[in-house]
């Protein structure tokens, strides 16, 4: 389960990653990469790691020829600035209630053919992004892809199992005060960012989970599982070898009813805000260092 992280939130140096990949590169795609079309854009950045676009979502895919474990995570930007303190926790309570059953996979459909397949789905909710991702083997990549997939754009959402998962993640909320690290880390984040959405938790509070109803689920996933909120991290080996096809086609399950483009804004201030503080805490360790070596 999901815990809070410290002071620093742990992407300020994904982001600075992120920006440096996405800029245009001059290199051209090598034979062995995603070829460019009207709806595909790629651009090589090393040998082994390619960016490239499908129907507007950054896909970044880093090739790993020494085994054939996959690993594909889809980040879905904008983490706690999502989220009110009345609907904290929405995300993650809705991710994790996709595991009981979805249009394409009803009931434990989900849950049977992952581990027919040998595979899993995680979640990982952060302060700047939650994780929706997969862990397979090469050769199972495309069946669990397709179940992620259909969690992502169709989950049923049953009342039932709303409840059931719920109860899972009170539960955890719980836990929280029973952990002194967790506790502690719950403590610090509410003080050092008091005013400000990193206050928030992103697994949400007893409060909140309380108070989200399916309704709510349903229309926070209308309005919030966006394209523009989405990029993909694949990290495996031989997937852009004779996969352009599947791969796409299976981005293109997840925009299937996708209509309206937001959180933009939002990346671009995430990324202001985080490099802001990591410099004033660098400034701030060096204050402290030159102090003790004063003293000494």
């Amino acid at each position: 389960m999901v815990g809070r992280r410290l002071l620093v939130p742990r992407p300020a140096l994904a982001l600075a990653a992120f920006l440096a990949l996405t800029a245009p590169a001059g290199a051209q795609t090598p034979g062995n990469a995603m070829p460019a079309t009207s709806r595909t854009r790629a651009s090589v950045h090393d040998s082994l790691t390619t960016s490239y676009e499908v129907s507007g979502v950054r896909i970044i895919h880093r090739l790993t020829p020494a085994n054939d474990i996959v690993a594909a995570n889809v980040y879905l930007l904008g983490g706690v600035r999502q989220i009110t303190d009345d609907n904290a926790g929405i995300e993650p309570l809705l991710l994790e209630a996709s595991d009981r059953g979805t249009r394409e996979y009803t009931g434990e459909r989900v849950r049977t053919t992952l581990s027919r397949l040998g595979s899993s789905i995680v979640v990982d909710p952060e302060t700047d992004w939650t994780i929706f991702g997969l862990r397979a083997t090469r050769e199972g990549f495309d069946s669990t892809w397709s179940v992620m997939a259909s969690r992502l754009m169709h989950p049923t959402l049953d009342s039932a199992q709303v409840a059931l998962v719920r109860e899972q993640l009170l539960a955890a909320v719980r836990q929280r005060g029973d952990n002194p690290d967790a506790l502690a880390s719950f403590v610090a984040d509410t003080f050092a960012f008091s005013g400000h959405p990193y206050a928030r938790s992103p697994l949400g509070t007893e409060r909140s989970l309380a108070r989200l109803s399916v309704a709510a689920l349903k229309r926070y996933h209308d309005e919030q599982i966006v394209k523009s909120r989405m990029m993909v991290v694949i990290v495996g080996n031989g997937l852009l070898v004779g996969r352009q096809v599947s791969l796409q086609a299976g981005v293109n399950v997840w925009l299937a009813f996708i209509k309206r483009p937001d959180i933009l804004a939002t990346m671009v201030l995430t990324a202001f805000v985080t490099v802001i503080f990591v410099y004033w805490q660098r400034n701030q360790e060096r204050k402290a260092g030159g102090s003790s070596r004063a003293q000494g």
